[in-house]
């Protein structure tokens, strides 16, 4: 196996779980194992999909756990909804059906190890607080699971505080020792007395240094705090990736 060219001026792209962003497949999520001529991808775990394709190297890109949570749900109305047009006995049929499945088997493998990354592993990058409303859960999870699997320490207080632990104590020590504090903005949490606590002892911090550490990110349409209108904020309104993106980027500056 060999590591893949760079794809994109933001990041290499090396052998192991992609994304097919145009073409043909665009969408569907596959194993690149080498570079040969274009990009060797089979829809599945590497033993066990019928067949490779290549793709060329520019339609391919980096997965990220909003790519896998939708795939998966695609995969499984493919699987559970058979198109009667195309009964299974047909040859050509049956191999679809089946790269469906093995590509829904590795998406859901793939969705496991981002998750045992993140919980279990410890990792020597930037130490960052996500600040959110319990009714953006779903949301502040997928994005510490790949700050994780991008080499970062995401703070989640459902991954940090254990039974019987003080939960104002754990989250103050989380809020001293972290190098940025992302706070996620929505409806919910702007009307948080808790959130705004949160980002706002990190905020007077960063003002006092003159560092950048506080990093609002919007996820819906909301009454954005006054004290962070004049901040750029990473949008994920439209696209989670790209707020992803300008997350990573921001923190890299």
């Amino acid at each position: 196996m060999t590591k893949a060219k760079k794809t994109t001026e933001k990041e290499s792209l090396d052998w192991g779980a992609v994304k097919v962003i145009s073409g043909k497949h665009k969408g569907r999520i596959g194993y690149l194992d080498d570079e040969e001529g274009g990009g060797i991808v089979y829809f599945g775990d590497f033993f066990y999909a019928p067949r490779y394709r290549v793709i060329p190297m520019r339609y391919l890109a980096p997965i990220t756990t909003d790519d896998l949570m939708k795939r998966r749900e695609e995969l499984f109305r493919l699987i559970g909804m058979p198109d009667a047009r195309k009964p299974y006995g047909q040859l050509e049929d049956a191999e679809e059906h089946i790269e469906h499945l093995t590509e829904y088997a590795y998406v859901q493998a793939q969705l496991m190890d981002r998750m045992f990354v993140a919980r279990l592993t410890a990792s020597e990058g930037r130490r960052v607080f996500i600040s959110h409303s319990s009714k953006d859960k779903q949301l502040a999870t997928w994005l510490s699971v790949d700050l994780a699997n991008r080499g970062h320490d995401p703070w989640l207080d459902t991954w940090k505080i254990r039974a019987g632990e003080s939960i104002p104590a754990k989250i103050g020590d989380g809020i001293k020792n972290c190098d940025f504090m992302i706070v996620v903005l929505s409806k919910d949490s702007v009307a948080s007395n808790w959130v705004e606590r949160e980002w706002q002892a990190k905020y007077w911090n960063e003002v006092s240094n003159g560092v950048v550490q506080v990093i609002p990110v919007l996820i819906n349409d909301c009454d954005i705090p006054l004290l962070l209108q004049t901040k750029k904020y990473a949008d994920f309104r439209r696209s989670y990736n790209d707020g992803l993106e300008d997350v990573l980027v921001a923190m890299a500056g």
